[in-house]
């Protein structure tokens, strides 16, 4: 589902990917455990990673929860997509195609951006990936400044904190998770 020619022959890189795609979408289409088997190995993510609540990338309605959605439906509904297609136009072509509502398709889009500029904004701030909100305050004062700097939290004065409107996205990102992949 990710794979994509970096180097050395583009016509040959090409040919193979397409060989590849046409591989995982026949074998996995039609897959009667797709479902189960996915929701099996994001339940193991969370179990063995000892994911902490507030974990952008890996907590349950994280990034993984949009990732894990979106690619559960393009192999479903055999959505295939130029390589290199970001998650944006995966979720649009999955709304395009009738494969996802609106509704589900904006707290997809909307939630993986947020959830990915906070892992970018933690990294920033922490100089690694990140494991949750850092709990030093001068850390944790500069993810919550940068994310309002990009507009996702409200401007300055706004009563939402970071941490709220996290929890919020990751409920909102679980409960469409839930709904299109299957309820666990």
């Amino acid at each position: 589902m990710k794979a994509f020619p970096v180097g050395g022959n583009a016509e040959l890189g090409a040919r193979i990917l397409d060989r590849l795609s046409r591989q995982v979408f026949t074998r996995f289409a039609a897959h009667p455990g797709l479902e189960s088997e996915l929701q099996q190995m994001r339940r193991r993510l969370e179990r063995e990673l000892a994911v902490t609540p507030s974990n952008p990338k890996t907590a349950p309605g994280g990034y993984y929860d949009v990732d894990f959605t979106v690619s559960y439906l393009r192999l479903r509904h055999r959505i295939e997509l130029p390589p290199g297609a970001n998650t944006a136009e995966q979720i649009d072509a999955l709304r395009s195609a009738d494969v996802i509502k609106a509704e589900d398709a904006q707290v997809l889009n909307d939630g993986g951006m947020f959830l990915r500029s906070v892992d970018h904004a933690i990294r920033l701030a922490t100089g690694k990936p990140a494991q949750g909100l850092p709990e030093h305050v001068g850390q944790a004062e500069f993810v919550e400044t940068l994310v309002r700097k990009w507009g996702l939290l409200g401007a300055g004065g706004s009563e939402q904190s970071l941490a709220k409107r996290l929890r919020e996205v990751q409920q909102q990102v679980r409960y469409v998770y839930r709904r299109l992949v299957g309820s666990e």
